[in-house]
């Protein structure tokens, strides 16, 4: 309980100290709208809609920048198919970025925020769940287009104790890098296109432990996950304007496990397409 405490007075004192320091106004909100259809969800490892009548799932989501480096955004994940119901999820959040050494060899974007996720079909007690996290990028210090990147998220569940604690609370750890390459010429109203290849590994320390079977969510479960590499994710996106304001974005991804307890299938070959608006 004291390094849950001492994590969430952290990100408030961040948050806290960035509006502070930027003096904080809300004159205008701008903002993304996304829709975005999953041939299978993986997410973090997990293959949440994983069975014989379901594999895919429906994402809306909406980002608000409320300005000076503060965000939320909130989301919904539901399965394409009927069965699932267990596992649709509402979450939100509330972040805030900034970069560092701008310009400069060392630069680095960061965002750091605090998430609530929701199971809405169990329990909000039992089952509902909160995150810290930060993230940061180094876009600079490599250059021609790759950028090495890094993640740290900490979970557990709401009530201490619940039937989601021992298999949900720990740790997990993200390294990644990108690499943005443009294709000139695609089309006469798309001059150029980039292509954003990524590629990451995952250490899991115990989170999330009970979607390594999403039928057991309202359950309590024997185990934990454990403290191993957990899996590496290889994949391309790309944005291809549509109308003014308006986006589609393919994406095209792979998943090995590292974990044989994380994911049904020890690979994992999908696909994205997005639709985003900007306003």
């Amino acid at each position: 309980m004291k390094t849950k405490v001492t994590l969430l007075m952290t990100v408030m004192l961040l948050l806290t100290a960035g509006l502070v320091q930027a003096n904080w106004t809300m004159d205008r909100i701008d903002g993304t709208f996304d829709l975005t259809y999953h041939s299978a969800y993986m997410w973090r490892g997990f293959d949440v809609y994983h069975g014989k009548h379901g594999e895919g799932a429906i994402n809306p989501s909406v980002d608000l920048q409320l300005g000076n480096g503060f965000g939320l955004y909130a989301e919904w994940v539901r399965a394409n198919t009927s069965g699932f119901e267990k596992q649709e999820r509402l979450n939100a959040t509330l972040y805030y970025g900034d970069i560092v050494l701008d310009a400069e060899p060392w630069e680095t974007d960061y965002k750091v925020g605090y998430t609530f996720f929701n199971f809405p079909n169990n329990s909000y007690r039992d089952w509902s769940m909160n995150e810290l996290f930060a993230k940061a990028s180094m876009p600079q210090i490599i250059g021609a287009g790759v950028t090495p990147y890094l993640g740290a998220y900490y979970a557990w569940n709401t009530r201490s104790g619940g039937p989601a604690d021992s298999e949900a609370e720990g740790w997990m750890g993200q390294i990644g890098v990108g690499y943005d390459y443009r294709i000139e010429g695609v089309a006469a109203d798309i001059p150029a296109m980039d292509l954003n290849f990524y590629g990451e590994v995952w250490y899991n320390s115990n989170a999330w432990g009970f979607l390594r079977d999403p039928n057991l969510i309202g359950d309590r479960l024997s185990d934990g996950l454990g403290h191993d590499w957990s899996h590496y994710v290889l994949g391309v996106t790309t944005e291809m304007p549509v109308a003014e304001g308006w986006n589609l974005e393919p994406g095209l991804h792979y998943q090995h496990r590292l974990n044989n307890s994380l994911a049904e299938s020890p690979n994992v070959l999908w696909a994205t397409m997005g639709l985003s608006y900007e306003f």
